[in-house]
């Protein structure tokens, strides 16, 4: 089992124009729960043309009136996957704790060098996650601290039924027509940025617990600033959509970060231009 697995990753590592035996297997703050999450190609196997899937979403009709309005959406489709990360294999890695190292620590195994601490079929456990994660040229998304996946699929926002904004609010129904601002009980600033990875265009959607001037700045990995996707008022409790297109230069690991007042919150995202 593990020859076979070990001979499956290293036809994956060295494919043209692959880096997965570049990829490194940590967050750099320690192995403990961590998880690696990826996401289904979009068309075919092409690595030049690295394009995630999208998230698709049924909505939810509520009766309004004498019609129906969208009150909310399910995810109908989640191209994302996560698979957990063995603590005890990664920590063994030597360097940087690559896929190539762990391709390294594979071959070894396999020629009798094994680890103290390290049997068998933990190597083999770790190798067929990494084949598995990776299966049908599936795209690395993030090595990340849970295994929830359902931030990576943030449906729209839903609608509001007019002839209950009219009856709250005493307005006429072509006033009521108007798209409401549905507020939320938040206790911190949150941001969630979609999809994940992206190519194009990139959705901010992100909600503060107070009112005031907010920021929504996006850097490089060397901390460079390449600009500002959003910088206005905003009201507590209200979500904010934003839509950003990089310039064709800002390719691979993007950092954003939002502040209002004195708090502020960052997250990452990867992009594929």
């Amino acid at each position: 089992m593990l020859l076979s697995q070990t001979i499956a990753l290293a036809l994956n590592a060295y494919m043209p124009g692959s880096k997965l035996r570049e990829l490194s297997l940590t967050d750099g703050a320690g192995m403990a729960d961590k998880w690696l999450v990826t996401v289904e190609k979009k068309g075919n196997c092409d690595l030049k043309d690295a394009v995630a899937a999208e998230c698709k979403f049924t909505p939810i009709y509520s009766p309004c009136g004498d019609g129906k309005y969208i009150s909310g959406y399910t995810t109908s489709y989640n191209p994302y996957s996560a698979w957990k990360l063995s603590s005890k294999v990664i920590n063994a890695l030597p360097g940087d704790k690559t896929v190539m190292d762990l391709l390294n620590l594979a071959s070894a195994a396999l020629g009798g060098s094994l680890p103290a601490g390290l049997s068998y079929s933990d190597i083999v456990g770790a190798v067929g996650l990494i084949n598995e994660a990776f299966d049908e040229c599936r795209i690395f998304v993030a090595i990340s601290s849970k295994g929830d996946i359902s931030d990576y699929c943030m449906p729209p926002a839903p609608e509001m039924c007019a002839e209950t904004m009219a009856s709250a609010s005493g307005n006429n129904a072509a006033e009521a027509a108007i798209p409401s601002v549905v507020l939320i009980d938040v206790k911190e600033l949150t941001v969630n940025a979609y999809p994940n990875p992206f190519k194009g265009q990139l959705s901010f959607r992100f909600v503060s617990p107070v009112s005031g001037n907010a920021k929504l700045e996006v850097f490089n990995a060397s901390g460079q600033r390449l600009s500002v996707a959003f910088d206005g008022k905003v009201s507590a409790g209200v979500q904010n959509f934003v839509r950003y297109s990089p310039a064709s230069t800002a390719s691979g690991l993007l950092i954003y970060k939002l502040t209002v007042g004195d708090k502020s919150v960052t997250g990452k995202v990867q992009s594929l231009q």
